[in-house]
């Protein structure tokens, strides 16, 4: 909010806010950025990164499909937007692609189109996250499928090889699974 006060064209601030604030997973905190955000597309008018990394936290965060369309709809009118971004704003609305293809696509298209190593940092612990929740996903779906019942925990899943991971992810990670829905929740420790 200073910086954006301060010298409100300045683009990185809003950029490197959009990526690293929503990282607490507080939807509150998203829409507090979302509005800094609004200011950086109103003062940079040609800026058509603003609105895309911000379309693509709302997609990631909050699977909120609509804050994420419009934002990227935002992005793709731009007249110095990437091929990609436009193409991957179609893709989300004519295709109507959800989930983990959308995200990796997503952020595959930050990654692709920034200079910022900062940026491509955050992106690929991103892209790393995505991959980490599609393997959980699955893992837990035929767990499910083989015993009729949701796993209890992290180490059901892999003694009974349904998931493969490092050997000291657990070092770093605390898997918590929901029984009764299959829901999980990855932290760091």
């Amino acid at each position: 909010t200073n910086i954006s006060t301060l010298d409100p064209r300045f683009e990185y601030p809003y950029l490197f806010a959009i990526f690293t604030i929503p990282q607490n997973k507080n939807i509150e905190t998203l829409h507090k950025i979302a509005r800094i955000a609004d200011l950086g597309i109103t003062e940079i008018p040609t800026s058509w990164k603003i609105p895309f990394y911000l379309g693509t936290q709302y997609f990631l965060f909050t699977k909120d499909y609509k804050e994420a369309e419009r934002y990227l709809e935002i992005a793709s009118k731009k007249e110095d937007a990437p091929q990609a971004v436009y193409l991957m704003y179609t893709n989300f609305v004519v295709n109507n692609i959800k989930g983990h293809r959308a995200s990796r696509e997503l952020l595959r298209t930050i990654y692709d189109t920034t200079d910022s190593s900062t940026i491509k940092k955050i992106v690929e612990k991103g892209l790393q996250e995505d991959i980490l929740n599609q393997m959980m996903d699955s893992a837990i779906l035929a767990y499910k499928v083989k015993y009729g019942e949701y796993p209890s925990s992290l180490n059901n899943l892999i003694t009974n090889r349904f998931i493969s991971l490092p050997n000291d992810f657990t070092d770093f990670f605390t898997v918590t699974i929901n029984s009764r829905t299959g829901s999980y929740k990855i932290q760091e420790k």
